[in-house]
């Protein structure tokens, strides 16, 4: 068999991340669909979409970001992931997702805000409603979740020196920083367990001034790596 046979066959193949087996390791990313209600309950509209997703061969499929905050949407018809009457569209989601042998994850996200704007009690906030978020998507049959910590979000904000002005221990330097998403990231595996599967969407260079460098992006990588992740 010639390399490029092995590269076709390893594409298409079986593949393993973590405790996540896919059938291949071709993956959706999420795009935000804006298909629920003022509410963040979805509509029948939506299932189609993930069936013919599931139905096209694809191994892994990620939602469209689901916020996790009444307050803190990223767009009127975002789809919510924050309150039990979300679960029933949640679950037939999941549901029209993995067929044909696919995967599915619900991408939880927090809109943005400026980092020197939260009080200490509303990012432990943020944290608690990450962690529930996590546990309704497990509830509603999603075979893992993404943390969202790209596009200027919330959680992207406070990584980026040219956001995050604080100078107590969410700021200062890259460890504070980093601190809000390894937080959650810890979080999320103590109340989920270690074997369901837990991926972050990561922004690794913002472009701006006093930008996010490389470097520091590969070190946050690797502390949500001691996360268990």
């Amino acid at each position: 068999m010639t390399t490029s046979e092995n590269r076709v066959k390893s594409i298409f193949g079986p593949y393993c991340v973590g405790s996540l087996s896919l059938k291949n390791r071709f993956v959706r990313s999420a795009t935000g669909e804006s298909e629920a209600t003022d509410k963040g309950v979805l509509g029948k509209e939506i299932f189609p979409v993930y069936e013919a997703l599931a139905a096209g061969g694809v191994g892994l499929i990620v939602t469209g970001h689901m916020y996790v905050d009444d307050g803190w949407k990223c767009s009127p018809r975002q789809t919510g992931i924050a309150r039990e009457d979300h679960l029933p569209g949640l679950r037939r989601l999941a549901q029209a997702s993995r067929g044909n042998g696919t995967r599915v994850m619900a991408q939880i996200n927090h809109a943005s805000r400026r980092p020197e704007e939260m009080s200490s009690a509303e990012i432990h906030d943020a944290i608690d409603r990450f962690v529930a978020a996590a546990g309704w998507a497990r509830e509603a049959g999603f075979d893992g979740v993404q943390i969202h910590a790209a596009h200027g979000f919330l959680l992207s904000g406070f990584l980026t020196p040219a956001v995050n002005h604080r100078t107590d221990a969410y700021g200062g330097d890259a460890a504070g920083r980093r601190r809000l998403l390894i937080e959650i990231a810890s979080r999320l595996r103590q109340s989920l367990g270690p074997q369901y599967p837990i991926l972050c969407k990561l922004g690794v260079v913002d472009g701006c001034d006093n930008c996010l460098a490389l470097e520091e992006s590969v070190a946050t990588a690797k502390s949500l790596q001691g996360c268990g992740h």
